[in-house]
C-alpha cells in the first residue's frame, strides 16, 4: 500500500510541476514543444514506477521459492510446515490458560503413503508448575484433540 501510496504523490507532484511549467510558457511560441515534453515527462512519471514494480518480481531469488526434488520431499517439507503451525497453536493456548512450558514438541505418526494417524504433544513443564499438569493434558485434549504426555524438569 505504501508503493502505490508513493507512486500517486510521485504522479500528483509531476503534475502540478507539467501545469506550473504550462502555464510560464503558454505565451511563448514553442507551445506545442513544451506540451510535448510536459507529455512525456507525465507519461515517464507513470509508467516508471509501474515498470519498477515488474522488475522488482522478476528479481525474486530463486531461494525464496522452495523446491522439491520428489514428492517424498514435498510431503515431508509440508509435515514440517504442520507441525509449525500446530506448535503455535499448542503454545497459543496453552498461554491463554496460564501455562507456560518450558519446551514442547508435536510428533505426528504417518503411514507408509503420508497420511497422518496420530497428533501427539509433549510437554515440559517447570517443577513449580506440577500443579497445572492435569489441566495441561486436559487442555490439549478437549481443545486441541491431541494426545498429550506431559512431564515435569527433574523428574
Amino acid at each position: 500500500m505504501e508503493h502505490l501510496y508513493s507512486w500517486a504523490l510521485c504522479v500528483t507532484i509531476c503534475a502540478v510541476i507539467a501545469c506550473l511549467t504550462e502555464m510560464l510558457t503558454s505565451d511563448s511560441k514553442p507551445e506545442k514543444t513544451v506540451r510535448m515534453v510536459l507529455g512525456g515527462f507525465m507519461l515517464c512519471a507513470v509508467i516508471v514506477p509501474l515498470i519498477e514494480a515488474v522488475n522488482t518480481f522478476k528479481e525474486i531469488e530463486p531461494e525464496t521459492i522452495p523446491e522439491y526434488s520428489s514428492e517424498e520431499n514435498m510431503k515431508n517439507a509440508e509435515i514440517n510446515m504442520l507441525k509449525k503451525e500446530l506448535m503455535i497453536l499448542l503454545n497459543t493456548t496453552l498461554q491463554k490458560k496460564g501455562i507456560e512450558p518450558l519446551s514442547s514438541e508435536i510428533s505426528l505418526d504417518t503411514d507408509d503413503s503420508g497420511n497422518i494417524g496420530k497428533i501427539s504433544a509433549d510437554i515440559v513443564l517447570s517443577s513449580f508448575d506440577a500443579d497445572k499438569k492435569l489441566t495441561t493434558e486436559e487442555t490439549v485434549q478437549t481443545e486441541l484433540g491431541m494426545e498429550c504426555n506431559v512431564q515435569l524438569s527433574g523428574h
